[in-house]
């Protein structure tokens, strides 16, 4: 309260808070609001659309056409903001998948993972082993005819591609040769000559000269497949978990699921 007497704008409250707006409203004159509609192209991106430019055409281009590409980029801008002020960017699920796609990429680190060593892989190897499993695989041996029977004993002509197949698959067989020899060749006993067997080359005699049942892989045969799986499925856990931190952040709310 002022003391008898004592006009009130004498007051030193009175004269502080009158300063404090005086201040105020000169700070508001020198550092107007920034215009929400104020739309820059800077150096770097004209630097850009120049080099973009070089890149295109094999040469820098010429000051018209510079303005050219500077209006059309400021076209550009004015076009995606206009978007997203009407909301296009909720509404299109391509832009959305877009932009969820590259803030995964940028949560995605591949290189902060490191390389697994032997003791991982080996464990993923023995936690996974039937993806790996090998075989079966045979061996054999056959030589070409052009006809339909051999006398006994004819040991046919030398196949031009090579007569002697070391550990082939059944899909390798069924690529090369076709199914006829391929079956033929998964039945056939081991050492015993047996044809003539038709394949899309021809004719052959067959003699299988080994078979080896499936069986388990070491990791010397299956290492860069075991480590590329490792790391992929090491990769998807850390971006789910990345999903799911940055998921934390929101109040979330479902209808209609339990």
């Amino acid at each position: 309260m002022s003391a008898p007497g004592v006009r009130w704008w004498r007051e030193p409250l009175v004269h502080f808070l009158a300063l404090g707006a005086a201040l105020f409203a000169l700070q508001s004159v020198r550092a107007p609001r920034e215009d929400p509609r104020r739309l820059e192209v800077s150096r770097a991106t004209v630097s850009a659309l120049r080099e973009r430019h070089r890149a295109d055409t094999g040469r820098a281009p010429t000051a018209a056409e510079l303005r050219r590409l500077v209006r059309r980029h400021a076209q550009d801008e004015a076009l995606y903001r206009e978007a997203l002020s009407r909301g296009m960017d909720r509404d299109d699920p391509f832009v959305r998948d877009r932009l969820v796609r590259r803030l995964e990429a940028e949560l995605d680190d591949p290189s902060a993972l490191g390389e697994p060593s032997d003791a991982q892989l080996r464990a993923w190897l023995a936690a996974h082993r039937e993806r790996y499993r090998q075989g079966p695989v045979v061996s054999l041996r056959h030589v070409f005819t052009t006809a339909d029977a051999l006398p006994e004993g004819s040991p046919g002509e030398p196949f031009p591609f090579g007569s002697e197949l070391l550990e082939r698959a059944h899909e390798e067989l069924l690529g090369s040769f076709g199914e006829d020899f391929a079956r033929t060749v998964e039945t056939a006993p081991v050492g015993q000559w047996v044809g003539p067997v038709r394949s899309r080359h021809g004719l052959h005699r067959v003699q299988v000269t080994a078979r080896q049942e499936p069986r388990d892989a070491t990791l010397a045969e299956v290492r860069e497949r075991v480590r590329v799986d490792l790391l992929a499925e090491a990769q998807s856990r850390r971006l789910e978990a990345a999903r799911e931190a940055l998921l934390r952040r929101w109040h979330l709310r479902v209808e209609g699921v339990r």
